[in-house]
């Protein structure tokens, strides 16, 4: 099977962590934001109440980056994966308008994590075209614009959970990485 695999918020713990330092860049109440489900796209496009979203991102973001945790799972399940035949194609839209060089600086940092994988694509902003056009078989990601691109594009997908996501009934969700696991299983039983 082929894998397509999110990044931000899915083989890592990045939400928190970058809205805590968008409250303090932004001087606002991370918690607010967090709480209220806000997403990075919600932060980008409000450029009235955070303007510069790509200087805080090429200053702040992108060293928070290099150090952010992984998900509890993640790198032991992607490499059970990768060991049991699977290709892992690892997909994420950070693109140069936000970061300096975004292939490399997650590149290093799956070096760092030893995260193992097949391919890395940068600046993929519709997903779910993305995976039908390269014949990948399911997307796991946290992003419901992305998850609703793959429905559409006829790609399964798996919703990881997240506070940003929770309202949203009519995606596959799974509840972390053990539960990702088993969904890929009954999966390529199906195929």
């Amino acid at each position: 099977m082929r894998i397509g695999i999110d990044i931000d918020d899915t083989i890592t713990n990045s939400y928190k962590e970058i809205f805590e330092q968008i409250g303090k860049y932004y001087n606002v109440n991370s918690y607010y934001l967090i709480e209220e489900g806000y997403k990075y796209e919600d932060v980008s496009k409000d450029e009235q109440n955070f303007p510069g979203y790509n200087n805080f991102c090429r200053t702040v973001g992108e060293n928070l980056l290099k150090t952010v945790s992984i998900k509890h799972g993640a790198k032991e399940m992607i490499k059970k994966l990768k060991e049991e035949g699977n290709e892992i194609i690892l997909i994420t839209a950070r693109d140069y308008e936000e970061f300096s060089s975004p292939y490399d600086l997650t590149k290093q940092f799956l070096k760092d994590n030893n995260i193992c994988y097949d391919k890395l694509y940068v600046g993929i902003k519709e997903k779910g075209r993305f995976c039908r056009e390269n014949n990948i078989d399911v997307l796991v990601d946290d992003s419901i614009t992305h998850c609703k691109s793959a429905k559409e594009n006829n790609i399964p997908h798996l919703l990881l959970d997240n506070t940003f996501n929770r309202d949203i009934n009519e995606l596959d969700r799974v509840h972390g990485w053990d539960d990702a696991y088993n969904a890929f299983q009954n999966l390529n039983q199906t195929k």
